[in-house]
């Protein structure tokens, strides 16, 4: 989600005695539980992928805008270095994850067209609250997409305009957990995440 933490993973059979003991020791510090779509917001305000939805085995790490955060080209050897080093020293992205920002009602799977070239698909679109207005994710053909660049989204009730927006989304807190202190306009930044945790705050589905 772009938050200081943890991926923790456990069998089903033990998920609810772990869940219980995370809660009975965070209590005093203040942890929620947050859903699904909660986390899906925080993720993709984050510009984070995920797996299944921008990120399969077709997309390099290069093209999923994550290598500076995730990559290692100083440690051993793992499978596929070589195609990776070489598209990060020496090659150029066939594609890129790229935020967008419609215009419009869009739903994922609607295709991005740049005039009759499609360049890819909407993988990822959600109702950002702190944002106030909805955020896409792409994976595009291509190496370069400057912010602002203007394309459409083709749906059943017509073209919808849909531009480029850097990523992430929002700024993102440091490891202190401090963020910007103003928002364009001189108005006080909201906590990050405030939104979706006042909005979609449910037991994970």
């Amino acid at each position: 989600t772009g938050e200081e933490g943890f991926l923790l993973w456990a069998s089903p059979a033990h998920l609810p005695d772990l869940l219980g003991s995370l809660l009975g020791v965070g209590e005093i510090r203040g942890l929620e539980v947050l859903g699904y779509d909660a986390v899906d917001i925080l993720r993709t305000e984050a510009g984070r992928p995920w797996s299944g939805r921008e990120l399969d085995a077709s997309v390099l790490p290069e093209e999923s805008g994550q290598v500076a955060r995730a990559v290692s080209f100083s440690k051993g050897c793992y499978l596929g270095q070589e195609v990776v080093a070489r598209q990060h020293f020496r090659g150029s992205p066939r594609k890129m994850l790229c935020g967008l920002l419609p215009e419009g009602a869009v739903s994922e799977g609607a295709g991005v067209w740049e005039g009759e070239r499609q360049l890819g698909v909407l993988t990822t679109v959600v109702d950002s609250p702190t944002r106030e207005r909805t955020l896409a994710l792409a994976v595009l053909k291509g190496a370069s997409h400057p912010v602002e660049t203007r394309y459409v989204v083709r749906t059943v009730d017509g073209e919808v305009p849909i531009r480029v927006a850097a990523l992430p989304f929002l700024p993102l807190r440091d490891a202190a957990g401090s963020g910007p202190e103003d928002r364009p306009g001189g108005r006080p930044a909201r906590r990050r995440g405030d939104g979706a945790r006042r909005s979609l705050r449910h037991p994970p589905r």
